[in-house]
């Protein structure tokens, strides 16, 4: 059935904005002008619903990061918010840097102020409030009730083509508890060295606000237990991490911190030699969806920046890390897709996809078969242009008190 339109109006409150990072002129501007018309005080946004087949469609409560207002908010079906969050003091663009993940004892973590963030849905409850770790992107839970984050790790490099920067950007990924402590960290840099690993291109696109270059531009971490690896026929606890700047994504052991096998324009599978483009240039939010016998599932959100003509597509791949084997497994596009930033790709109980598109301020629910049976637009007013999303995620009702 056709949807509708739910009008929310954004409470005024300070705007602090903190421009961390620019990425050339052109978009430099046309952040700041989103930043400085849409997140003003008084503005709002209308949530469309395009869409819903009830019948085919995975029920539940969908939570956004709502870059254009700098909030986390939860819609049900039918587009109504039933839960709502500011977040505006993010230490790179305000809500860009807000990773979040819900989980089913009623909590959800996040990121602001480059810190983890746990609390109570409802009713609202900090329960901790993490110190500045320079986190970006993405956080979650981890079975050892600690928190796993992408942070920045920031170093010097005298060698061209890096000679040329003050300095440089990379990724660490940090497991911290809930007193604070670090108590795991794997430094990507250790594993891939920037001067092997590295796209001029990316390199050069992305300049912070202290001079720094992008050299990694990590997006996602997601940890699994009990990974059964056929290369050594042994279990294992992972760590999926995803690097944007080296188009590669990497499954690492969690205990010895080696990579198991890392795939992409870097990888040791699905590698290619520059400037050639690998399966997704670049992707955002690589997840592990399950094993297939021999083969890993992974889904993500290939922005697609490497076709002449910009088109983004949701992906999954079928890993073979044994006989080195990638397979696009399935794809799902449209004619006026594109997503030059930011994005998500689910799967979800139901073996549906969801995808965000981040510029276009849309969440679209497909079936693997290709039909659409949910579709909900973010559009801001009273400018009517798209209210840019970051990730998402679906969580059942009862998730949300």
């Amino acid at each position: 059935m056709l949807g509708g339109i739910r009008s929310v109006e954004v409470s005024s409150a300070e705007v602090r904005p903190d421009f961390g990072f620019v990425i050339g002129s052109w978009a430099q501007a046309l952040i700041l002008l989103t930043v400085a018309l849409l997140s003003a005080p008084g503005c709002g946004y209308d949530i469309i619903v395009d869409y819903h087949d009830a019948e085919r469609a995975h029920q539940g409560v969908t939570f956004v990061t709502n870059f254009d207002q700098q909030r986390l908010t939860a819609i049900d079906m039918d587009g109504t918010v039933v839960w709502d969050l500011e977040v505006r003091d993010s230490q790179w663009l305000p809500g860009q840097a807000n990773g979040f993940r819900v989980q089913g004892d009623g909590t959800i973590c996040y990121l602001l102020g480059g810190g983890p963030i746990l609390a109570n849905l409802s009713p609202f409850e900090l329960l901790f409030e993490g110190t500045y770790l320079e986190g970006h992107h993405s956080i979650m839970m981890t079975p050892h009730d600690t928190f796993m984050v992408v942070a920045a790790d920031v170093f010097v490099l005298n060698e061209p083509p890096f000679d040329k920067f003050p300095c440089v950007r990379g990724d660490k990924l940090l497991e911290v508890d809930l007193d604070g402590n670090i108590v795991w960290e794997w430094i990507l840099r250790d594993y891939a060295p920037p001067l092997e690993y590295h796209d001029p291109e990316f390199i050069s696109s992305i300049e912070f606000s202290d001079g720094c270059h992008d050299w990694s531009h990590g997006n996602s971490v997601k940890f699994i237990k009990d990974y059964y690896f056929y290369g050594d026929g042994q279990l294992h606890d992972i760590v999926v991490y995803n690097s944007a700047g080296l188009h590669t994504f990497f499954v690492i052991d969690y205990n010895t911190r080696e990579v198991l096998y890392s795939c992409g324009q870097f990888g040791t599978l699905g590698s290619v030699e520059y400037p050639e483009r690998p399966y997704f240039y670049p992707a955002h939010e690589v997840e592990y969806v399950r094993k297939d016998g021999q083969y890993d599932i992974f889904i993500l959100y290939d922005n697609g920046l490497y076709q002449q003509l910009r088109h983004s597509r949701a992906v999954q791949l079928k890993i073979n890390p044994v006989t080195e084997e990638v397979i696009l497994d399935w794809e799902w596009t449209e004619p006026w897709m594109y997503s030059w930033f930011g994005a998500d790709a689910d799967v979800l109980p139901n073996d549906n996809v969801l995808i965000t598109n981040t510029t276009l301020g849309e969440l679209i629910e497909v079936t693997r078969e290709g039909d659409v049976v949910w579709k909900v637009r973010f559009v801001n007013a009273p400018l009517p242009t798209p209210n840019w999303i970051y990730q998402s995620q679906r969580v059942p009702y009862a998730w949300v008190p």
